[in-house]
């Protein structure tokens, strides 16, 4: 499943940043936080990224964070601004993009609800 291949990357990112020279993991820093870092939710994923701080110094470790977050920041806002211009230039292309997100919603509801019933048990 999806969540056993991401513990499975989060568990190998670990175990390479406590293998690798101090030297060495700064140049693989910011490739490495940015996989990390659009999964801070996930508690494996903060674990690696509490020992990738112990690791180095804190000014080095919150340039790379901060440098990720620009990146992440920087997709998102180009992202917007597609969206936006195809609203203009193709406004039936953004009409089936809107009736695609409001289906993919619908049905993540219901998988939700599914998870909550057998949850407790129906």
């Amino acid at each position: 499943s999806e969540e056993l291949r991401r513990s499975c990357c989060f568990k190998c990112l670990g175990f390479i940043t406590t293998q690798i020279d101090e030297n060495e993991l700064r140049n693989y820093l910011v490739p490495v936080m940015s996989s990390l870092i659009r999964f801070k939710d996930v508690e494996l994923a903060n674990d690696v990224l509490e020992v990738i701080e112990s690791r180095i110094e804190s000014a080095t470790y919150l340039q790379a964070f901060k440098e990720v977050q620009k990146q992440i920041q920087r997709v998102k806002d180009e992202r917007k601004r597609k969206i936006a211009v195809e609203k203009i230039e193709n406004p039936n292309a953004a009409a089936l993009r809107k009736l695609q997100k409001t289906a993919k919603k619908r049905v993540a509801k219901k998988r939700r609800i599914a998870k909550a019933r057998i949850k407790r048990g129906r």
